[in-house]
């Protein structure tokens, strides 16, 4: 065995498919997100402003197209590392901002500490991208290798 491939029940599997698997599942949870909010900006708009979110219907919109693209392009492998890297960021403000579980009643401390952890799940993979790439099978190894 080699550290490109890993054995599976019915042979090897490359490492450059599993990092795809891995970069497009962590890209649906931004293209999934973005696109309920398209479906319900009237009811994102007012959950934003219960959080104490100024001006949600001005910053709705732009939210909804950072999310979109940065799903798109964590998919695609296109500017890759930076991508994450915003992405990250964005991870973590909103799980500060949106999910603060140290502050609810009991009732709410289950559901806000688990979707808490769901963001910084999240922000690990992005860690992980941000520190190797990638991959071989996306549009930054394509354009590196010209």
């Amino acid at each position: 065995m080699t550290t490109e491939t890993l054995p599976i029940a019915s042979g090897r599997v490359d490492r450059a498919w599993l990092s795809l698997a891995g970069r497009l599942l962590l890209a649906s949870i931004f293209i999934v997100s973005g696109f309920r909010k398209i479906g319900d900006m009237a009811g994102v708009a007012a959950y934003m402003a219960s959080n104490g979110i100024p001006a949600p219907g001005l910053l709705l919109p732009p939210a909804t197209a950072f999310e979109l693209a940065g799903g798109f392009l964590l998919a695609a492998g296109l500017w890759t590392r930076w991508t994450a890297l915003a992405l990250l960021g964005w991870t973590c403000i909103l799980a500060v901002i949106f999910h603060p579980f140290w502050a609810v009643d009991a009732k709410q401390l289950s559901l806000q500490l688990n979707l808490f952890l769901f963001h910084l799940e999240a922000a690990g993979g992005l860690v992980y991208i941000i520190a190797y790439g990638a991959g071989r099978l996306s549009v930054d190894e394509r354009r590196t290798r010209r």
